[in-house]
């Protein structure tokens, strides 16, 4: 991460990352496709995020390696009899 910053914000960087110290690591999860086509999870080590954007500073996450944004819920219902709705 640091190679990316200008001088200026490495400075900022390095403050940042010794103030953390001690402090636990934020943990996350994503998951990725797995074997015939399951959801598999992937635990993640976060860095410094802006809200949008996450730092992941370890973790079995490749870059480039595409992750699971989305669930297709109407590919997932269970067959059955429907529930019978009432109008008040």
């Amino acid at each position: 991460m640091a190679t990316l910053l200008s001088p200026e914000q490495r400075e900022k960087y390095v403050r940042f990352v010794a103030s953390q110290e001690g402090v636990s690591a934020l943990r996350g999860k994503v998951y990725v496709t797995g074997e015939k086509g399951k959801p598999h999870p992937i635990d993640l080590v976060l860095g410094i995020s802006d809200g949008t954007f996450t730092e992941v500073v370890s973790g079995d996450l490749n870059t480039g390696q595409q992750v699971i944004i989305d669930v297709n819920l109407t590919a997932s219902k269970t067959s059955g009899r429907a529930a019978k709705r009432f109008a008040f």
